[in-house]
């Protein structure tokens, strides 16, 4: 399924997807440097509609983790544009994930800021008006999950399972993941992609580059220029 150029990975293709930017899950195949970005969105997709509560909670994980990683105006622009009908629920995630990192991370203000209705209970969010809901019977047993107390969506403990120790820590996805190095090192930024493009497609045209990399022509013309410039060049620090 395609999405604004992108396409919106399920099973054994996202779980691959997953693998190359950290999650720690079974079998062995790693895609090669996915959009991360673009991966999260699936992910999310696969556990808000599809109601995967296993990569639910590790995206949650993952995202506690590693949201200084994110580049989060690519995030912002790609949620807002998804269908309201098909993807409510998506866009109301987003936004609670965005309310409890916004104290942290002002990038994150103008998703915090995508759903502005009630608290939703998160668990009930698909049952029918005949069906029993389950939020608040699942809170009173277990608490609410503190994560998200502040946010638009209630949620128990445990409806989105804590298990940090399957998610690998920037050290190890640096290693693998070749934007998500540079974006160590640069930021969160279109250009720590571009870069990263450039790293493995060095003969790439400017078009083709931004293209690629979903952002603007001028931004990916400069950062060829820019690393044209230095390509093959050796740099040392000398004593002032």
């Amino acid at each position: 399924m395609s999405l604004n150029n992108f396409i919106i990975k399920t099973g054994k293709s996202l779980d691959s997807d997953l693998r190359a930017i950290g999650f720690n899950l079974s079998g062995k195949k790693k895609s090669i440097d996915p959009n991360i970005e673009f991966v999260i969105i699936s992910a999310s997709i696969e556990a808000v509609n599809n109601k995967d509560n296993r990569i639910g909670g590790l995206l949650v994980d993952w995202i506690t983790v590693h949201y200084l990683r994110i580049n989060v105006d690519r995030l912002t622009k790609f949620i807002s544009s998804l269908s309201d009908k098909e993807y409510k629920f998506v866009k109301i995630f987003w936004c609670a994930n965005a309310q409890r990192l916004f104290v942290k991370d002002q990038r994150f203000k103008r998703l915090s800021k995508l759903y502005n209705g009630r608290r939703v209970n998160f668990a009930d969010r698909f049952i029918k008006k005949e069906q029993q809901k389950v939020t608040k019977m699942l809170i009173e047993i277990k608490g609410e999950d503190e994560r998200f107390k502040k946010t638009c969506i209630r949620v128990s403990k445990g409806y989105f399972s804590e298990r940090p120790q399957q998610i690998f820590p920037v050290s190890i996805i640096a290693k693998n993941h070749l934007p998500y190095r540079y974006r160590v090192m640069m930021g969160p930024s279109y250009r720590a992609d571009l870069w990263a493009l450039l790293d493995s497609h060095p003969n790439i045209s400017a078009y083709a580059l931004g293209k690629k990399a979903h952002c603007s022509y001028r931004s990916a013309y400069i950062a060829k220029k820019d690393y044209e410039l230095l390509k093959g060049r050796k740099f040392t620090l000398k004593n002032s």
